[in-house]
């Protein structure tokens, strides 16, 4: 999130991953160079943010290192790093683990991942809400809509991406109130 010269990094722990106590956001200004590490500081909902003044226009790179819940093992997601220019809107599809709405999603599932093509998405509106879930490239380019409607509770949505080459592909979940990413494999 942007205001004035200030980035507001978020990271919105959904899942398993709700309830760590720790929350790490390394961030690289520029197209080159390290990435540093900024502890994120959590709040009584349970998410973690960070602030930092970053002049518009600056191409940032950055990732996380988080907890998967209370005392348990830290993951990262280094190998994907979200890359963002301050000043611009976040691509939703390629922001998966930061989101500033309040949680009316509990989780989306990707089964099998990787996955020959046929899977299967789970995830539980809290709810009555319309969604939309999408296929998107690794470049934010939308591939397929999946499934679009008005629905409460749990919900399975079977999906066939048999058609698109091996690779790896961003299934989104786009409700009222939040959008959920999720990394999908294709393999064959």
């Amino acid at each position: 999130m942007t205001s004035g010269g200030n980035v507001t990094f978020t990271f919105h722990p959904l899942g398993a991953t709700a309830g760590g106590n720790l929350a790490i956001l390394y961030l690289r200004e520029g197209s080159a160079g390290g990435y540093p590490g900024y502890a994120m500081t959590k709040n009584g909902a349970g998410d973690f943010t960070f602030t930092k003044a970053i002049a518009n226009g600056t191409v940032t790179s950055l990732y996380f290192t988080y907890q998967v819940g209370a005392g348990g093992p830290e993951r990262n997601t280094a190998a994907t790093p979200f890359s963002y220019t301050v000043g611009t809107s976040c691509t939703p599809a390629l922001m998966a683990l930061a989101t500033t709405s309040a949680s009316k999603v509990s989780e989306l599932l990707v089964t099998p991942n990787p996955s020959a093509g046929k899977l299967a998405v789970q995830f539980t509106l809290n709810q009555s809400e319309t969604y939309a879930l999408a296929l998107y490239d690794l470049q934010g380019r939308l591939v397929k809509t999946v499934a679009t409607g008005t629905a409460a509770g749990a919900q399975v949505i079977p999906v066939q991406a048999s058609e698109y080459p091996a690779g790896v592909y961003l299934l989104r979940l786009t409700t009222g109130k939040q959008v959920l990413t999720q990394r999908l494999v294709l393999s064959r």
